[in-house]
């Protein structure tokens, strides 16, 4: 398993990013891996990874483990909702539910759009789910009215909210 001490062996961290210490791989074939270059790659979901001893990690899983001295044990949730954004100020250690609170897009099955809401006849119901249960909000006329009451009530009840 990967720990602190390898990490600092090869790493160096500057804003979020993991800097290369010494040139590694093959000499003269494209030496993708020398010293001073950025590890990593951004992935189609956004996340950067990076392979550290042929093993690949989530960035952000790695900025923590060179920073804290263990991965975490919960999940990291980016303060900001930016993925790509791994600086050690950006990141938490949150339960799964808490991570959940920090979404910022309507899921996949979401047809309209905006987050908690969903098209019931002519009319917009707005829902928010709070410890594994739903909360309605509201129904509303048009779609905007009914994400405007999401928004005002996921911030009083969701601590991790930063929306």
């Amino acid at each position: 398993m990967l720990t602190q001490e390898r990490l600092k062996e090869l790493f160096d961290y500057n804003n979020g990013q993991l800097i290369r210490k010494t040139n590694r791989g093959r000499s003269g074939v494209g030496n993708r891996w020398k010293a001073g270059t950025v590890l990593g790659w951004v992935a189609d979901n956004g996340y950067i990874e990076g392979s550290v001893d042929f093993v690949t990690y989530k960035m952000h899983r790695l900025v923590w483990l060179w920073h804290k001295g263990s991965f975490p044990n919960l999940h990291i949730d980016h303060i900001d909702g930016n993925p790509s954004n791994n600086r050690i100020e950006n990141l938490r250690e949150v339960t799964c539910a808490q991570n959940m609170q920090n979404q910022r897009k309507p899921r996949i099955t979401n047809k309209l759009g905006y987050q908690g809401v969903y098209q019931v006849n002519n009319k917009f119901r707005a829902t928010l789910t709070t410890n594994g249960k739903n909360k309605h909000i509201g129904y509303f006329d048009t779609p905007e009215q009914a994400h405007n009451a999401y928004i005002i009530e996921k911030r009083k009840i969701h601590k991790f909210s930063t929306i």
